[in-house]
């Protein structure tokens, strides 16, 4: 199981290209496409499943969690 430090010690304010500039539907769409292959075929997903079941053990059993994933993009991996 990989093993990292998520450092939350300073914000990060800058923007994401894809947020100020207006980009025609369908370079957004290929691009989120883009985004979901990436997370496939190298790991993103993964990755992201393993972080939670690892945090989850911690979790009371009887106890309802509400994730929000902020920037989801085309929510390949909440999906």
């Amino acid at each position: 199981m990989p093993s990292f430090v998520l450092d939350l010690s300073s914000r990060v304010t800058d923007r994401e290209l894809m947020d100020h500039i207006s980009y025609p539907p369908a370079v957004v769409r290929r691009t989120l496409r883009f985004l979901e292959l990436t997370n496939r075929f190298f790991g993103g997903i993964p990755l992201v499943l393993d972080f939670f079941e690892l945090w989850s053990a911690r979790w009371d059993r009887d106890t309802s969690i509400e994730i929000l994933d902020v920037g989801t993009g085309g929510a390949d991996i909440p999906r």
